[in-house]
């Protein structure tokens, strides 16, 4: 027989839950990182005025031939760790090892050829030694204009017109070369022609 007391008592055993410290694990804050800042030979420019997405709406920084030596600036915002990290970037395209920039929240990058590059940075917190996962940002350097698609374009007529023009000028010298051997051929045959009937119409000296 079940007694009241009893049932009551496998109630609350079945409802009591244990609780452990190692349920409960603290996630570390890894604020994200911002690029805010773009100098250009060493003067600074509105970042945004430069920024716009591609069709996968990811941030592109375009800047043209004449600008390609520049340098970027990202922040953290964290206003109590914001100088306990070390900051890492690489540019895919170029190089795959990730460059130490120390604390300093700038790079500068000069001579990069027109092509379009991919920017990573991440940090790296001095306290507990975690990395934050990298940030991109896609850079294009767009090339000269007789380096455009539209100037190679006209490069190839131009060169589709040259290699016409010199058929066209080799047709017209064979065509010149063989109209006057075929006049020679023709004068010849009536100069010889011309003999010929000179001599069957000469008098035989049996004639005098």
């Amino acid at each position: 027989d079940r007694s009241p007391s009893r049932g009551l008592g496998d109630v609350y055993k079945r409802q009591f839950i244990s609780i452990h410290e190692n349920d409960f694990k603290e996630t570390e804050y890894m604020p994200a990182l911002q690029f805010n800042r773009l100098f250009i030979f060493g003067k600074e420019y509105n970042i945004n005025e430069f920024l716009h997405e591609d069709k996968q709406k990811h941030k592109v920084l375009e800047l043209d031939h004449s600008q390609n030596f520049f340098g970027l600036s990202f922040i953290v915002i964290d206003y109590l760790n914001g100088s306990n990290y070390t900051y890492y970037y690489t540019i895919e395209g170029l190089s795959d090892n990730w460059i130490e920039n120390g604390t300093s929240t700038t790079t500068m990058f000069s001579n990069l050829a027109p092509g379009q590059y991919t920017l990573w940075v991440k940090y790296r917190s001095n306290i507990t030694g975690k990395e934050s996962a990298p940030q991109p940002l896609t850079i294009r350097i767009t090339p000269p204009w007789y380096m455009t698609s539209l100037a190679y374009w006209c490069y190839s007529i131009l060169f589709i017109g040259f290699i016409a023009w010199c058929i066209h000028l080799s047709i017209k010298r064979y065509r010149r070369k063989r109209d006057a051997m075929i006049e020679r051929i023709n004068r010849r045959q009536r100069n010889e022609l011309y003999e010929s009937c000179l001599l069957y119409t000469s008098p035989s000296p049996r004639d005098g």
